[in-house]
């Protein structure tokens, strides 16, 4: 039973939503900055939540914002990180590239290896990651955390334990841009 369910306080509800349609060295994508928004609005609307847009970012300007969310959120407070863009995959490793990234050049790729230190080093309670981009399901090898707790209640219990955990639109292989519509298929599901 959850008795204590209502009167427990479940921290604040943020988001950071990545979209990148427009690359400089790469093809465009078509359906990014739709899916942001489309979820953007289900998020504030329906749950609640502070959101944060990012359309076309730099890779400074992805990294410097996921470095906010580890300065101010709290061990109560959750976030969820969603990614849609291009994606490439260099010696086993996923990588999440931003709108200066070229092909054939890592410079500015982001690898998720770093994603991941990133992820630990937020205090917020449970962070869910939502990547749409190929190559996107090499995130989520190595994202366990484990805590033990002492609470009470189920529902304190289940709080209180900290959780990572990824969604991705696909494993280790390229993904559709687009088949949903305005939106790309996986985030036309999502929502």
């Amino acid at each position: 039973k959850f008795e204590n369910a209502n009167n427990f306080n479940f921290g604040k509800y943020h988001a950071l939503l990545i979209g990148i349609n427009e690359y400089e060295n790469l093809e465009d994508l078509k359906t990014p900055q739709n899916d942001i928004n489309r979820i953007d609005k289900v998020l504030k609307q329906k749950y609640k939540f502070f959101t944060t847009k990012l359309l076309n970012p730099s890779r400074r300007e992805l990294l410097k914002e996921i470095n906010k969310f580890a300065t101010t959120l709290s061990s109560n407070d959750n976030l969820i990180i969603y990614f849609a863009g291009h994606g490439m995959q260099k010696s086993d490793e996923g990588f999440w590239l931003t709108r200066e990234a070229q092909k054939k050049d890592d410079i500015d790729w982001i690898s998720v290896s770093r994603i991941k230190r990133k992820l630990r080093e937020i205090k917020a309670n449970n962070i869910l990651v939502i990547a749409d981009s190929c190559f996107s399901g090499l995130i989520t090898r190595g994202l366990n955390l484990q805590n033990e707790t002492n609470q009470q209640t189920p529902i304190e219990i289940l709080h209180k334990a900290k959780s990572r955990i990824a969604i991705t639109s696909g494993s280790n292989e390229p993904v559709l841009d687009g088949g949903g519509g305005e939106n790309s298929i996986f985030a036309a599901s999502l929502v």
